[in-house]
């Protein structure tokens, strides 16, 4: 529910009332990071996409199913997972268009396709960070016995918005400068630079 800064590091307050003590914290906790709001500055709606759909349940498949479309650029799919399809679509938060518009954009192109025939449809949204290549190179991801990893550092292809790979690989980084680095933030920020950022800041030019 909240962090402090202690002497010795962070004590973190949760949901059933009681008061953790940490010498370091890492902050795995998604595009509105508790821990990034505190320590370093929330992501501007402009650095975040709106992803939204459907699950459909009751259904499944074996096969990705991927519509590029012009607009909003980017794509629609259809993932399957064991015992539904997550179906969706993603666009920048600082478009005109409300997750609303685009779940029903959504439902025109599963009815168009037929794709979940008879399947319940469950909505939901959730942010992604999208960055900017400004954003990028300006990314504030460490600090004082603190770091973030994944969504929470803003770690997403901006193109794709795919950020499980870098959520991961960021983890090892973590992992490896908090075992061995004299400076584990420092460390992890310089790593996270030279082996993630500039592939972002690419993907955004790009975009």
């Amino acid at each position: 529910l909240d962090l402090h800064r202690d002497p010795g590091g962070f004590s973190i307050a949760t949901a059933d009332g009681r008061s953790i003590a940490a010498n370091w914290l890492i902050g795995a906790d998604g595009a509105n990071s508790l821990t990034r709001r505190r320590l370093a500055r929330p992501f501007s709606r402009a650095d975040l996409s709106i992803a939204t759909g459907f699950f459909a349940h009751g259904i499944t498949s074996d096969e990705v199913v991927i519509e590029i479309i012009e607009d909003p650029s980017g794509y629609i799919w259809s993932f399957p997972r064991p015992d539904h399809l997550a179906i969706g679509i993603c666009a920048q938060a600082d478009r005109p268009e409300t997750a609303g518009s685009l779940r029903r954009r959504v439902e025109r192109w599963i009815q168009r396709t037929a794709i979940a025939r008879g399947a319940r449809l469950e909505p939901y949204s959730w942010p992604i960070p999208s960055l900017g290549a400004g954003s990028l190179e300006a990314l504030s991801i460490s600090g004082g016995r603190w770091l973030t990893l994944g969504d929470a550092a803003g770690l997403v292809d901006p193109i794709t918005r795919e950020g499980i790979f870098f959520a991961l690989q960021s983890a090892v980084f973590a992992a490896e400068a908090i075992g061995s680095a004299a400076d584990p933030a420092g460390q992890y920020a310089r790593r996270v630079r030279a082996e993630i950022v500039g592939e972002l800041v690419r993907a955004a030019r790009f975009k």
